[in-house]
């Protein structure tokens, strides 16, 4: 039997349906009552929750906050997260229910895009080039440091 790769690519700015599960009922409870504010609609289909947002990257960034922030699940707690398009037939919503990511993942996914685009300040700097015999500057090396 071949393994199944879980690949987890973070939705654009673009609607999109999210589903956000845990194996705690009282987590799920408590983001619940702070999520479906920040949701358009809320949708129930194949009896799961999926709430459509209108911006799925901001919509993460909240969701991984709100973990971060004294509200996470405490050990042994998995939170997962499916992302869907809205126009996804009830088939490949279960799927993606199915391969959920890891809210430890989605939240790593964030940083590296975080730290991907922040901008870099950079100064170039000279250092000297010296001829030991006589000591004296015979050129110049420049340097780049972020």
């Amino acid at each position: 039997m071949s393994a199944v790769t879980r690949t987890f690519q973070l939705p654009g700015a673009d609607p999109v349906l999210v589903l956000v599960g845990s194996n705690d009922p009282t987590v799920i409870q408590h983001l619940d009552e702070r999520l479906i504010a920040r949701a358009e609609t809320v949708d129930i289909r194949s009896g799961v929750v999926w709430m459509e947002v209108a911006n799925g990257r901001a919509f993460l960034g909240h969701l991984v906050d709100q973990l971060s922030n004294g509200s996470g699940p405490g050990p042994g707690v998995d939170v997962k997260v499916a992302v869907a398009d809205l126009d996804s037939s009830p088939q490949e919503l279960v799927h993606r229910a199915l391969m959920a990511a890891d809210i430890d993942q989605v939240a790593t996914l964030l940083e590296q895009e975080a730290l991907t685009n922040a901008e870099l300040d950079y100064e170039v700097r000279y250092q000297p080039i010296v001829r030991l015999a006589n000591r004296s500057v015979v050129g110049f090396e420049a340097l780049i440091r972020a």
